[in-house]
């Protein structure tokens, strides 16, 4: 499977990873995936409705909490109220602009 690797595409070059979904798949929420990638990291990918792949964070973990707020769309706190507050909700806007430039790479 290809995923659109987003750091090094524009709507000239488009660089892709090549993982196999099933196999490296450790987590999902309806469109959404964490993958195993190399030396312990995670791509957090999202599946186009036309069946292409697009990489919107590089994770050193598995952050469930993270995936199912951007497959949802429900943002986590914003303010320090709770430890990870303000690092937790600015890392889901990173996500969701990431998906937005994405997806005008591949549909411009």
């Amino acid at each position: 499977m290809k995923i659109l690797n987003t750091w090094k595409s524009d709507k000239v070059k488009k660089e892709y990873y090549n993982l196999n979904l099933h196999t490296a798949r450790e987590y999902s929420n309806g469109r959404y995936h964490i993958v195993s990638h190399v030396g312990g990291a995670y791509l957090y990918i999202y599946e186009t409705e036309n069946d292409g792949y697009i990489a919107f964070n590089c994770l050193g973990g598995i952050n469930k909490d993270h995936l199912d707020s951007v497959a949802t769309k429900n943002a986590p706190c914003r303010y320090m109220t709770v430890p990870t507050g303000t690092a937790d909700y600015y890392l889901y806007e990173r996500a969701l602009e990431t998906i937005e430039r994405a997806l005008k790479i591949i549909n411009p």
